[in-house]
């Protein structure tokens, strides 16, 4: 019988998930005024259950939780939020894991649905 793997596994984590980290680019227009274009980067991610001390440590900022999601350390530039399955995020906490891995800690970015 086949046994899969389980992505929550610390030792072994299957990217196959898609999701956009946002990022801006600022240029100027024909007439010189600045104009910021939003950029969506695809990059693969594995979805990991956030665990009871996450939620509890976020609450105390006044922070819910919603996903954490593990992308390639190598992809990350810093970018603030993110889409995924079509709903956009806010990543306030990242954390690096063994592997090359990093960790990124996401709730339901404001005024956007």
């Amino acid at each position: 019988m086949l046994k899969l793997k389980s992505i929550s596994n610390k030792e072994s984590i299957s990217l196959d998930l898609v999701c956009y980290l946002l990022s801006t680019t600022v240029s100027d227009d024909n007439i010189g005024n600045q104009v910021e274009t939003p950029v969506e980067r695809l990059v693969y991610c594995a979805e990991l259950p956030v665990n009871s001390s996450e939620f509890y440590n976020a609450g105390q900022s006044g922070i819910k939780p919603e996903h954490l999601l593990v992308i390639d350390l190598e992809e990350y530039d810093g970018e603030t939020a993110l889409k995924y399955e079509d709903k956009t995020y806010s990543i306030y906490r990242t954390y690096p894991r063994g592997g090359g891995l990093l960790e990124l800690y996401c709730n339901k970015k404001v005024g956007v649905s």
